[in-house]
């Protein structure tokens, strides 16, 4: 777990996040997580740790307080007799809560838009689903989708984009590459030209040294 460790320590911008995440993992043992049955449990640990920790802060969302995971009106027998915990029956609640998906059949499920572009063009419209238990800001997403397409719509319609349909456009790309390629052999030729001269100077001189091995030099 030690690169899992390390990636969220570094991924962090906040400083102090990543530092009150390095001291979190380190309380509850990040690097003695061995199995799929430990992960669950030190997640949840660390959540409901963060949030005592976060309980009544200036940061603290009045609307969405944050409190210990589950609470007793979702999972009572999560509680023993003394109001604390009971961590098996936590694991078993956190399978079927985040296994067992249902929608409700009499409210439609939250949905958001989904727009099918090719070619710039508007193809398709339509709609996916959200989980309901992770449906906080659904309505959110589909007024990104309308301010998405509003801003493509006032880029197409911007003249400065038309440059695109000036004649010979096309062609603008293929002439690059033609000019680069005839620098190099521009260039190519000129040291094979030199390389010529230098030979037909000192040809004598090149032979004997080829043929001979002696100390005659260029």
């Amino acid at each position: 777990m030690e690169p899992f460790h390390q990636f969220i320590f570094r991924y962090l911008s906040c400083g102090e996040c990543a530092k009150n995440f390095d001291k979190e993992a380190k309380k509850h043992k990040l690097l003695e997580v061995a199995t799929a049955h430990d992960m669950v449990m030190w997640f949840w640990r660390v959540h409901n740790s963060v949030n005592a920790r976060l309980s009544g802060a200036r940061s603290d969302d009045p609307k969405f307080p944050k409190r210990q995971f589950p609470p007793s009106v979702v999972c009572g027998q999560c509680y023993d007799s003394n109001g604390s915990f009971d961590e098996k029956e936590i694991f078993k609640f956190m399978l079927a809560y985040y296994s067992d998906i249902r929608q409700d059949s009499v409210q439609a499920p939250p949905e958001y838009k989904m727009n099918v572009y090719k070619d710039g063009k508007l193809q398709a419209v339509g709609s996916r689903h959200l989980n309901p238990k992770f449906a906080v800001h659904a309505d959110k997403v589909g007024k990104l989708e309308e301010v998405e397409e509003r801003l493509r719509k006032e880029l197409d319609a911007n003249p400065q984009r038309e440059w695109k349909d000036i004649e010979g456009y096309d062609n603008l790309a293929s002439t690059g590459r033609s000019h680069f390629y005839l620098v190099w052999l521009t260039m190519i030729a000129f040291v094979i030209i030199l390389a010529y001269c230098k030979y037909r100077r000192n040809r004598s001189k090149f032979w004997k040294t080829f043929y001979y091995h002696n100390d005659f030099k260029l």
